[in-house]
């Protein structure tokens, strides 16, 4: 899972949709779905925008299987290039990004907002609170609207 070719929001719910109906178990239900998302936003990247950033996010998703019942995944974002995975590799974060998948979902297709996340406690950041607040503007994706 790491740089691949655009998709568009339409073929995100296609995905959705398909992985949402295929028998597997809950914890590979999840990894699919996050897997699926973390793909779409490495492939919508703006080189021109993240041309000048370095910087690693960590991602946690609370009820996981992970350290302290957490998903993590990791986001690096250097030299206009993003790659993601779920091994934390890099020993410096930027930040840490806590959020539920579904909230993450709603904010790759336009329907929540990072501000009304952060306002109502569905989403906690640990780091450089600027940074991620233009976090998404890096990002080709729908507005909310």
């Amino acid at each position: 899972m790491t740089e691949q070719a655009g998709t568009g929001t339409t073929d995100l719910v296609a995905r959705l949709d398909v992985l949402a109906r295929e028998p597997d178990t809950p914890a590979e239900s999840r990894t699919r779905l996050l897997d699926a998302l973390f793909d779409r936003m490495a492939a919508r990247l703006r080189p021109g925008r993240a041309a000048a950033v370095d910087a690693a996010v960590c991602w946690r998703f609370p009820g996981g299987t992970g350290d302290g019942g957490f998903d993590r995944y990791e986001m690096v974002i250097r030299d206009g290039r993003c790659t993601v995975g779920r091994d934390l590799r890099e020993p410096r974060r930027r930040v840490t990004v806590t959020l539920d998948p579904g909230d993450l979902g709603a904010l790759l297709t336009g329907g929540a907002t990072p501000v009304v996340l952060f306002v109502t406690g569905r989403i906690r950041v640990r780091g450089d609170l600027a940074f991620a607040a233009g976090l998404l503007g890096f990002f080709d994706l729908p507005e909310k609207g």
